[in-house]
C-alpha cells in the first residue's frame, strides 16, 4: 500500500495535467470537478446508496419497467408453447408413434428455450402456464393433466440444474456441444418423469416398453432441430448488429 503523500502527489500531478489540457481546449469548469474528485477522502461513498438497495433512487422507474417486461415475456412464451404443440401435430403427423408420443417433438425445444431465455424460474412458470392452456384442449382427468404439466415444466429445470452442477458454468447458447448435452439430459429426464407418472396414475398410456425410447428420440430430434434454428437466428442477429455498427 502506497503512503498517503504519494497518493496526494499523484493526484496533484493528474490535476495539473487536466488544467493544462483544459487551457488548451478553453474549458474551465471541469477543473473544479476533477479537483474535488481527486482530493476526496479515500473512504467516502455516496450516501444515497444507503437509502435504497443496490443504490437505486426511490423515484427510479427501472424496476417497474423490468417487471412489466418480464410479465410480458412470460405471457408470450406461455402462448408459444401450446401453439407449437398444436402445429407440431399438423406438421409432423407422419412421425407420430401414439397420440402423446412423436419422433419429432418441437415443443421439447420450446420448453428448453423457456428456461434458457427467461431463466429457470420464469421459464418454468411460462411452460407451466402454457401447459394449463394446452390442457383445455384435451379431455383428460384433472390429476393426470396436472401431473403431466408438472413433468413437462420440471424436465428442463432438472436438466439445467444437472448441467450447471456438472460443468460449474452456464450454458453457452451458441455451443452445439452444450446444447446437445443439455438436450440429452432433458430428453432422459422428461421421458423418465412422464412414464413414472403414467405408471402410477394412468397405466393405459403404457402400451409397450419401447415407447420410452421413442419419447427420448422425439424430444432429442425436436430439441436439436429447434436448437439449430435458435443458433442460426442468434448468429444472423449478431451479423446484422456488426454490419450496422460498421455502417455507423
Amino acid at each position: 500500500m502506497r503512503p498517503p503523500h504519494a497518493c496526494r502527489k499523484n493526484a496533484v500531478t493528474r490535476l495539473n495535467y487536466l488544467e493544462r489540457g483544459d487551457k488548451r481546449r478553453g474549458v474551465g469548469h471541469s477543473v473544479t470537478i476533477e479537483k474535488h474528485r481527486f482530493f476526496e477522502p479515500f473512504d467516502t461513498h455516496d450516501a444515497r446508496a444507503d437509502t435504497q438497495p443496490w443504490g437505486r433512487s426511490k423515484m427510479s422507474p427501472v424496476p417497474e419497467r423490468f417487471d412489466r417486461m418480464n410479465a410480458l415475456l412470460i405471457i408470450v412464451f406461455s402462448l408459444i408453447y401450446p401453439i407449437t404443440h398444436i402445429a407440431n401435430g399438423w406438421i409432423f403427423e407422419f412421425a407420430e408413434v401414439s397420440p402423446h408420443i412423436s419422433l419429432i417433438y418441437l415443443p421439447a425445444f420450446v420448453r428448453l428455450a423457456n428456461v434458457l431465455v427467461l431463466g429457470p424460474l420464469k421459464g418454468t412458470l411460462a411452460t407451466f402456464m402454457g401447459g394449463l392452456l394446452l390442457a383445455q384442449t384435451y379431455d383428460a382427468a384433472f390429476l393426470v393433466s396436472s401431473l403431466n404439466i408438472c413433468c413437462s415444466a420440471s424436465g428442463p429445470l432438472i436438466s439445467l440444474c444437472i448441467f450447471k452442477m456438472y460443468s460449474r458454468r452456464n450454458v453457452h447458447l451458441t455451443s452445439i456441444k452444450d446444447l446437445g448435452v443439455l438436450t440429452l439430459m432433458y430428453a432422459l429426464s422428461n421421458a423418465v418423469l412422464h412414464h413414472l407418472v403414467w405408471s402410477v396414475v394412468d397405466p393405459s398410456k403404457l402400451s409397450e416398453p419401447i415407447q420410452v425410447v421413442w419419447m427420448v428420440l422425439g424430444d432429442i430430434f425436436g430439441a436439436l432441430l429447434g436448437a439449430y434454428l435458435m443458433k442460426w437466428c442468434i448468429l444472423k442477429y449478431r451479423q446484422v448488429q456488426v454490419s450496422r455498427n460498421l455502417q455507423d
